[in-house]
């Protein structure tokens, strides 16, 4: 099978399964081809990018769904332990793959072959950057425990930071580097990074926690006095109730009776630093408002990078985290 089959089956399975989040944002990046044939003439091989955009966000939204387990047929069987150490096993094969470039085992080895391939022809190098991002989901996978059962493994938070701060840099890094024929600023990314990450432990707190995975780090679960007793009733709660927290946010005032205050109080305080990061963010960035967005995209004065960054990473995580500030404002009155 062609990666242009595997991209198609992917899409197709995003219609099956009414899964809107995995088909709004891949119908943004269908879309891809248009704004790269605007900015043809700073950015060349505008159809190789277009294709580089759809296949590097099919490979890890594919992989991801599989380590999840959120995929229609999964390819990993028996008790938890051995679950887990398949996985660790596909994933280790499959940073060995981006290395050794050797002969496609499946259909995500073949669409890595030609990710390298549209890569190396538009002259850029995002191996390191690919197996940052695999080598964060072995991580998660590694400290994934049975907390229904009463086991939990809780991680340092220097350990959390660098892999998860290695993950949405890589991540960023291969979208600016992919959309912008300029050198990207470090610092830029790094702000942006750290808010992106904190965005996804606030938004799938409850959910990674009734799969095993505990994201408060060791140090902060001692000094809060966090129980074993406390992740084991979170995860536990029922599959509505985890749909509710996480749409609604964990601070919604019809949703707090459910969380321990030592638990709140932790993710509040990341609600505040990840506020923080945003503004700082947001008062460095090339483009600030919506107005900026239209003469970037009309005039192209700037770079694709920035109203990728924009559309697809700025505003979603600004407006969920105005979301939890809005709640927080409100419990407080």
């Amino acid at each position: 099978m062609k990666s242009k089959e595997i991209y198609k089956q992917y899409r197709k399975s995003c219609f099956l399964n009414m899964d809107f989040k995995h088909l709004i944002f891949s119908s943004m990046v269908n879309c891809a081809y248009f704004p790269f044939k605007i900015y043809e003439k700073e950015l060349p091989f505008s159809k190789e990018r277009s294709l580089l955009t759809k296949y590097i966000y099919a490979y890890f939204r594919i992989l991801d769904d599989m380590i999840d387990d959120e995929t229609v047929e999964s390819i990993f069987y028996g008790d938890f332990e051995n679950i887990k150490r398949q996985k660790e096993e596909y994933l280790l094969k499959k940073i060995e793959f981006i290395k050794r470039k050797s002969s496609p085992n499946d259909n995500l080895d073949i669409l890595m072959n030609d990710i390298l391939a549209f890569a190396d022809k538009i002259g850029v190098n995002i191996e390191k950057e690919c197996i940052s991002v695999i080598k964060s989901l072995l991580f998660d996978v590694k400290r994934t425990s049975d907390i229904k059962n009463g086991q939990i493994i809780l991680s340092a938070r220097n350990e959390i930071l660098r892999y998860y701060y290695d993950c949405y840099m890589a991540c960023h890094k291969i979208g600016v580097i992919v959309t912008s024929a300029e050198e990207y600023d470090e610092i830029l990314l790094q702000n942006l990074g750290y808010v992106r990450r904190n965005y996804f432990i606030l938004r799938d707190f409850f959910e990674d926690i009734n799969r095993g995975l505990i994201n408060i780090p060791i140090e902060d679960v001692n000094n809060l006095g966090i129980s074993d007793e406390m992740f084991i009733s979170l995860a536990n709660l029922n599959e509505h109730l985890i749909i509710e927290l996480k749409r609604k946010g964990f601070n919604h005032p019809s949703l707090q009776q459910y969380i321990n205050p030592q638990i709140e109080m932790w993710l509040n305080e990341l609600l505040e630093k990840s506020i923080r990061l945003l503004n700082d963010y947001q008062n460095s960035a090339r483009i600030k408002t919506y107005i900026d967005l239209v003469c970037e995209v009309l005039f192209y004065k700037k770079s694709l990078s920035d109203v990728m960054v924009k559309l697809m990473l700025e505003d979603t995580t600004s407006c969920y985290l105005r979301k939890l500030k809005l709640h927080r404002i409100k419990n407080k009155l």
